[in-house]
């Protein structure tokens, strides 16, 4: 049991720490679960406390290979003390722990934290209950096992390897993703000099139909024309490629039809993310649609336009509702747009294309990875 292995320390009630004694800079770091991040700390984020709060306990006093787990609000979120470089101490709803001995190194406890066996002791502890608070009379009653020294530091290394991997591929993404977000403020700036363009004017757009076809126009044949639904939508996708059903052509006109290269915008949830199909189909009254846009802008280059803050900036200076934002044929057709040479927006959008690509690629190997550690985690914790 952890209680036999570990020594498990927490600031004991609040010890009468205030946030109003939180600081901004100082000597004396104070770490809170809100700090925790992808597995460590980020010690960016961190507040700062007296050099008085931090001789108050010895206790919580933190060292690189300390073990941290959360005990109340998000209970069992994990950080591996390490890149300390000042004096640090716990905030409260923080447990640290120690191994006792040398038969359990930090590294390897962590991933027992990360493992099924903590998150079915989570389950069992909390099970019917309301308000969700980890005690230390359980926690020292969680039970797992334990490997050799040697397989610890076989496992933990490993895991390593695999968050180094996923370390640098975040990093990448991170920083593909400010550099298309850079390049994209600076080549669709609008300018004072510039040529602009009410989108209404150059382009038709609506609103799809009614909220949804009975059931009757369901229909599963292959035939059937595609009905595009925002749940056929992937994770950061620029086209709609497929949908999950179709209608027959009896409930088309039930709807609104749209075609391949029409432009697709979300009225609400994902507010005016755009999307390109490569599908002919219908809609429901969830999206909103632009058509005949080609004799004045490339396809690509527009959907860079209106997936930029400067056509989000309008979007939302003119989105109808005060606590739900959404979208309407009014709003989108009155953004104002830069217009360019179609040869200029191609070139534009190429330049743009490219990092997406590099993006693309990117997250198919994060995608990778992380089902890679997963599988680990599997095959070393069961």
């Amino acid at each position: 049991m952890l209680g036999d292995v570990c020594s498990i320390k927490a600031r004991i009630g609040w010890q009468g720490l205030k946030k109003s004694e939180y600081m901004d800079s100082g000597c004396y770091s104070l770490v809170s679960g809100t700090d925790f991040k992808n597995g460590f700390i980020d010690w960016g984020a961190c507040s700062f406390v007296s050099e008085w709060r931090y001789n108050q306990d010895r206790n919580i006093q933190l060292r690189n290979g300390d073990v941290l787990v959360t005990k109340d609000g998000t209970i069992g979120k994990v950080a591996y003390v390490k890149g300390m470089t000042c004096p640090t101490t716990l905030n409260s709803g923080v447990f640290v722990i120690r191994p006792s001995n040398d038969e359990l190194q930090p590294s390897f406890l962590q991933l027992i934290f990360k493992s099924r066996f903590f998150r079915e002791f989570l389950d069992r502890i909390t099970a019917g209950s309301t308000i969700v608070h980890l005690y230390q009379k359980d926690i020292v009653e969680f039970d797992f096992p334990i490997p050799n020294i040697a397989e610890q530091c076989r496992i933990a290394h490993a895991i390593e390897i695999i968050d180094g991997h996923l370390s640098k591929i975040k990093h990448l993404i991170s920083k593909y993703e400010a550099i298309k977000k850079a390049t994209v403020k600076l080549l669709l700036k609008h300018r004072e000099e510039s040529e602009t363009v009410r989108l209404g004017d150059v382009a038709d757009i609506f609103r799809g139909g009614s909220p949804r076809p009975i059931q009757d126009y369901i229909t599963e044949d292959v035939n059937g024309i595609n009905w595009i639904k925002i749940g056929d939508v992937a994770t950061n996708a620029k086209f709609i490629e497929h949908t999950e059903e179709r209608i027959k052509p009896s409930g088309v006109a039930m709807s609104r039809q749209v075609k391949a290269g029409d432009f697709l915008l979300s009225n609400s949830m994902s507010f005016g993310r755009p999307y390109i199909l490569k599908i002919d189909g219908c809609i429901h009254d969830g999206w909103l649609a632009i058509q005949n846009y080609e004799t004045t802008f490339d396809v690509d280059y527009l959907y860079y336009l209106l997936g930029s803050e400067f056509v989000f900036a309008q979007y939302l200076e003119n989105a109808a509702g005060s606590s739900v934002k959404n979208l309407n044929k009014e709003i989108v057709s009155n953004i104002i747009l830069p217009l360019i040479p179609l040869n200029e927006q191609r070139e534009i959008a190429a330049r743009i294309s490219a990092i997406d690509n590099v993006l693309k690629d990117s997250r198919a190997q994060l995608a990778k990875a992380q089902s890679l550690k997963q599988g680990m985690m599997s095959y070393f914790f069961g």
